[in-house]
């Protein structure tokens, strides 16, 4: 019993001897005195504490972890042990994704100093954990880029993380930064493999805000999935879609909070590439829209004139000149795109006073632009610069009228000669008679359309008849 209360006596003194020496090296580096601390460094013991305070207290790190007491480490008298440097390697993997918001470099300069301490210990290659890893692929622990290089090289060997850990003797390691950021990066290269138009189970892990608003070099992790996703040439399903709008929002709604946290640290490339795939839907639900109309309303005419106006948006588009729409409907037509998409519809749009049946769509084509309607409301070409109110989408409500007449005038008072617009009405779409005047107007203005791109088989052979094909001027 007496050599049991001694074992124990001698443990609870170590304890308090412990607490003592953690005690002093917290005020030591709470002080921040680079001469104190590199003095407490003579003493053995307090390369340790430090280290474990690190590991322990995040609160320590985030206000203490710095390069200078690092350096410090690096040049004490005491050569760090194998279970210091383990200690050491353990706060890089903790806190990887932070060190650099402390202070920048700091990721590098525990770099340096872990790469220096496992140097300075006996190899010992038959034995299976952190320290040996780190001597043999420094990069794909160390580096600022490791955790994506080893997404990269799970996905293309189909192994899991838990592989990986286990491999470089790191289990229980995976609830840190560095473990955290390879389970986003396994993201990023989902994403690269995936096709665009089906929809998939990792779509929905995307949307949490721990992945998409965790921290990395630059900004969020969010900010990598959008330039990931957009770099696709295929037109994305509405799962994709929503995926890209839940994270960000509208790249569209450029006077929002959403803009600037999303899409203003974006290439312009991914933002342009989002706007087209917005554009698209919106040709779709208006082009729904006016189909749906005239199918319900019995309206022949309409009907006639449908694959017309069909032929020619959907041309434009595939074509690649549509650079923004904007969708502006009246209330019935709103509710029909609602019942239609139900909660998946994300688009922007505009109401229409006064006539609720119709709709409007704003077709930006860079050097021109149109205003199409549905059922009485006429194709309006312009040449010039759109007027303001149809691209500030802070505005939010339209007449007709002010379709009219105010847009065409506000036109003319905010661009010079030689700025143009036509009004067409929809006559003549079997033979392509509204479409040639769209065309031949702005051929006029040296904008040249391909008429086989922008007609359906049966019109383009009765245009060429009636009109025949122009060509841009040499």
């Amino acid at each position: 019993m007496s050599s049991r209360a001694t074992e124990l006596s001698r443990s609870a003194t170590a304890g308090v001897g412990i607490a003592r020496v953690l005690g002093r090296a917290r005020e030591i580096l709470l002080r921040g005195d680079g001469e104190e601390i590199a003095a407490a460094l003579e003493e053995k013991k307090m390369g340790r504490a430090f280290i474990t305070l690190w590991n322990d207290e995040p609160h320590m790190a985030t206000s203490t972890l710095r390069a200078a007491p690092l350096e410090m480490l690096a040049n004490s008298p005491h050569r760090l042990s194998r279970m210091a440097t383990a200690g050491l390697l353990m706060v890089h993997l903790r806190y990887f994704s932070r060190l650099d918001h402390w202070q920048p470099g700091l990721l590098a300069a525990l770099s340096s100093l872990i790469t220096y301490a496992v140097a300075q210990l006996e190899s010992k290659p038959t034995r299976r954990d952190a320290i040996e890893y780190v001597r043999s692929h420094a990069d794909l622990v160390l580096d600022t880029t490791a955790p994506e290089t080893v997404a990269r090289n799970l996905i293309q060997n189909g192994r899991s993380l838990d592989d990986f850990l286990d491999e470089a003797g790191l289990p229980g390691f995976d609830g840190g930064d560095y473990g955290e950021q390879i389970r986003l990066w396994y993201y990023i290269q989902q994403i690269h493999e995936a096709d665009p138009t089906a929809d998939h189970d990792f779509l929905t892990e995307l949307t949490r805000s721990s992945v998409f608003k965790a921290p990395v070099q630059d900004g969020y992790f969010g900010h990598k999935i959008l330039q990931a996703m957009a770099d696709k040439n295929q037109k994305p399903g509405p799962a994709w879609l929503d995926t890209i709008l839940t994270i960000a929002k509208d790249p569209r709604l450029e006077h929002t909070s959403d803009w600037f946290e999303w899409w203003k640290p974006l290439p312009q490339w991914c933002i342009d590439r989002v706007k087209s795939w917005l554009s698209a839907q919106d040709l779709g639900l208006f082009l729904a829209a006016v189909e749906e109309y005239g199918i319900r309303s019995g309206q022949e005419d309409l009907q006639r004139m449908f694959p017309g106006r069909k032929a020619f948006l959907e041309g434009l588009l595939g074509l690649g000149l549509i650079k923004e729409t904007r969708l502006i409907l009246g209330n019935q037509a709103h509710q029909y795109v609602h019942e239609r998409l139900g909660k998946s519809l994300r688009s922007d749009i505009a109401m229409l006073k006064q006539e609720s049946q119709k709709s409007i769509i704003f077709v930006d084509c860079g050097d021109f632009h149109l205003v199409e309607g549905s059922h009485n409301f006429r194709l309006w070409v312009y040449v010039g610069k759109p007027a303001q109110a149809l691209k500030d989408r802070r505005k939010t409500t339209f007449t007709p009228g002010f379709l009219r007449a105010d847009i065409p005038r506000n036109f003319l008072h905010t661009n010079v000669a030689p700025a143009a617009y036509v009004d067409i009405t929809h006559q003549g779409s079997e033979n392509g008679t509204w479409q040639f005047k769209a065309m031949d107007f702005l051929i006029d203005h040296d904008i040249w359309l391909p008429e086989k791109k922008l007609l359906d088989p049966h019109t383009y052979r009765n245009y060429a008849v009636r009109f025949g094909i122009r060509r841009p001027a040499k």
